[in-house]
């Protein structure tokens, strides 16, 4: 696999332009670190999942899974106007590490193998090849799916995670109707769709791989000016809530 992507297979500069914030300085953005926002990121899920009808309704109104629990795992909370409005999770793991310092992520229910063989073939040195995984990716139905803003913010701070693991790849398990858009911002498709845990619906494995992040960075608005420096970096992962999009440049905000 070419783990190497030239600006031609991103999408072209007017499909690129669009991936960027219309009303940035609404949006604020932090890790889930209390009971009382990750019932918030549960709630949120279970509403988003509901409304698409991927999920039977529950009683609690919540859709929380045994890899919340996990270390190596924390969920962004994005908000317009102070109100939640998507969530993420991310997890950073080490698939073919040695046996005791192996962590697994939520992918891997779908993809075992070819998680590892993603990990093996990067493997650079004998260091562990560092896996981001970006799941339960969601918008509150309340947001319109014209409004991207929310969504936009967890992207963002997902390449903010990839500085804080010094990852080598970032994937995700996409949805069939989701691929052309991942496959706009760099991913690439590593399996077909497969049925997706707990859910109603089918996923494809895809990769993006490090080679190519600076790619990213130079020709996609929302992963713009991200920089271990910056004055976003250290307020967020120290739990604080960020204006997630103020680092970027003024001409990535449009009306």
């Amino acid at each position: 696999m070419d783990m190497t992507l030239s600006r031609t297979e991103l999408g072209s500069p007017r499909q690129l332009d669009v991936i960027r914030p219309r009303e940035p300085e609404r949006v604020t953005l932090q890790i889930a670190n209390t009971p009382e926002l990750m019932e918030i990121v549960y709630r949120l899920r279970h509403d988003s999942y509901v409304s698409q009808g991927f999920l039977e309704p529950k009683v609690s109104r919540l859709f929380p899974d045994e890899w919340d629990r996990m270390p190596h795992f924390f969920s962004f909370l994005a908000f317009v106007d102070d109100k939640p409005a998507a969530s993420g999770r991310i997890s950073i793991c080490t698939p073919a590490a040695p046996f005791r310092e192996r962590t697994e992520t939520t992918a891997m229910e779908i993809f075992p193998t070819e998680i590892v063989e993603l990990a093996e073939a990067f493997r650079i040195d004998r260091k562990p090849t560092v896996i981001v995984e970006v799941s339960r990716l969601t918008q509150h139905p309340d947001f319109s799916k014209s409004n991207s803003d929310p969504l936009f913010a967890i992207f963002r701070a997902t390449f903010y995670s990839l500085l804080l693991a010094d990852a080598d790849i970032l994937i995700s398990a996409v949805r069939r109707h989701h691929i052309p858009f991942y496959k706009r911002i760099g991913f690439q498709k590593i399996t077909e769709p497969r049925p997706y845990q707990k859910l109603k619906f089918e996923t494809a494995l895809m990769a993006g791989f490090k080679q190519s992040f600076p790619l990213f960075s130079q020709v996609i608005p929302i992963f713009q000016c991200i920089r271990k420096t910056d004055s976003i970096y250290e307020r967020l992962f120290a739990g604080e809530r960020v204006r997630i999009f103020d680092e970027m440049p003024a001409r990535a905000a449009v009306r």
